[in-house]
């Protein structure tokens, strides 16, 4: 069986994470937030602090598990920041995903 969906990802130029928000409340779709776009352009808001209200556009009956699309640049040799911040990251996404189990 195929699913098939329409989201709305914030992006890294002209459209914060409270605009996806607003518009995924006027016409009801989830928002798959996009960390790195996020780490771009979210007025200091931290990524911790935005998957709260991004995950809570989903309907799992409707929609699934909420989706969030984790990517970030590999910048020098720095390998152990780029683990910490998969580790903070997931950390924070299965403590969001326990609390609304």
């Amino acid at each position: 069986m195929h699913r098939y969906a329409l989201v709305i990802e914030n992006d890294d130029h002209l459209y914060y994470l409270k605009d996806c928000i607003e518009f995924s409340r006027r016409i009801n779709i989830p928002i798959v937030l996009d960390s790195f776009h996020h780490q771009l352009l979210s007025n200091d808001e931290s990524l911790r602090l935005a998957l709260r209200p991004a995950t809570l556009t989903w309907n799992q009956n409707r929609d699934g598990l909420p989706i969030v699309d984790y990517s970030s640049p590999h910048v020098g040799n720095d390998e152990k920041t780029s683990r910490e911040e998969r580790a903070i990251m997931l950390k924070a996404l299965m403590g969001l995903h326990l609390r609304n189990s």
